[in-house]
């Protein structure tokens, strides 16, 4: 990970409010967390001023420390697609993020939503991670 988004991406431990694992077999997780991202939150500055909104990459990055929490692995993102941006988040706004990983092989793929306070989708896609492993 690239040395200026390390901060960030350890600021989503304090983002997280809770996180639980919802089916665990040996080739499949199911998780869920509630994130909330305060006013105060890094990634919030310069996107946008007078009108923050949660950046895209600060998104699929609660999904991968999700995913992460759940495997208690290092992961590396392997890809995401099909990804869909149909709403904002706001700063203070409860969100709840899903995911639902399979093991194929020496990666874990799935997909992913991620929910406000209202119970509406506004991001959902696919993703696959490996296990980082350090060379």
């Amino acid at each position: 990970m690239e040395k200026q988004y390390k901060p960030l991406y350890r600021s989503l431990l304090h983002s997280c409010l809770e996180w639980e694992i919802i089916d665990d077999e040996p080739e499949l997780l199911e998780l869920k967390g509630v994130f909330v991202f305060t006013t105060d939150f890094s990634g919030f500055r310069g996107h946008f001023p007078g009108r923050p909104i949660l950046p895209a990459v600060v998104q699929l990055a609660s999904v991968r420390f999700l995913a992460e929490s759940g495997l208690k692995q290092s992961l590396y993102p392997e890809s995401y697609s099909r990804t869909k941006f149909r709403g904002i988040i706001q700063p203070d706004e409860r969100v709840e993020v899903q995911l639902r990983l399979v093991k194929k092989e020496v990666v874990w793929s799935g997909t992913f939503a991620i929910y406000n306070a209202g119970e509406e989708r506004v991001t959902s896609g696919k993703c696959v991670f490996s296990i980082m492993t350090i060379s």
